[in-house]
């Protein structure tokens, strides 16, 4: 039988998931939040930006350079923040780690493709996909056979997932237009804070969006295989 998660018990889920691995999601934010700093300062055209250390095709390869490296320094502690949540453990054995890459690059790509053509299909595929990480690391599901399943298992959540993601969006929007607006007229030294402050509220984000991943697959989790694990 298809299980089916209420908005509130997803919403609370979330927050529980992230406050049961408090010492996990600190660690992520001490790691990441000067790293999305450094991404955020690359990423800045106004003066004060390190990349302007560099001049002409040598700035452009150091800024490109440095925005992937920093990106896939995200990746490898989203895996490791992932895989804490799921096994309630700050220790995270990387031997699903390139399967995650693919899967998260894959699932990326498609919801970004469909918010850019039509925002609807992308903002169904983000909800419906909801479940594709934790089945790859869990319970290590081929990657292709996760996004099916991830279909499968959220056909009768669909709203209240879609629900959680538009109030956490939001929440997320509003601090981070404000410290975009803040930034933009720091200038200096002033301006490190800025951007310290939007990649803080950027990786909090990204903290809920995996206990939002984490929290669904719990609710919805596999109650044939919960019960062969108790007899087991």
């Amino acid at each position: 039988m298809q299980r089916e998660v209420r908005f509130n018990d997803l919403f609370n889920a979330t927050f529980e998931t992230i406050l049961a691995n408090r010492t996990a999601t600190l660690l992520f934010l001490a790691v990441t939040v000067p790293i999305g700093g450094a991404s955020v300062a690359l990423l800045d055209t106004v003066s004060g930006n390190p990349a302007e250390l560099f001049s002409g095709t040598l700035r452009s390869f150091g800024t490109a350079a440095g925005i992937v490296a920093v990106i896939l320094l995200g990746m490898v502690t989203q895996y490791w923040l992932t895989m804490a949540m799921l096994r309630r453990s700050l220790h995270a054995d990387f031997d699903r780690l390139l399967p995650y890459l693919g899967i998260s690059l894959l699932s990326i790509s498609g919801v970004t493709l469909g918010i850019v053509l039509l925002v609807i299909p992308g903002l169904i595929l983000a909800t419906r996909w909801v479940l594709v990480t934790p089945l790859v690391l869990d319970r290590e599901t081929p990657a292709m056979d996760s996004f099916v399943e991830s279909w499968e298992r959220t056909q009768s959540s669909a709203w209240s997932i879609f629900g959680v993601f538009v109030v956490l969006v939001v929440l997320y929007l509003i601090p981070n237009g404000m410290s975009q607006f803040l930034t933009d007229r720091l200038n200096g030294n002033a301006r490190i804070a800025g951007w310290l402050i939007e990649s803080l509220i950027s990786q909090i984000w990204t903290i809920v969006s995996i206990g939002i991943s984490v929290g669904a697959y719990r609710l919805l989790g596999d109650s044939t295989r919960e019960l062969e694990e108790v007899f087991a």
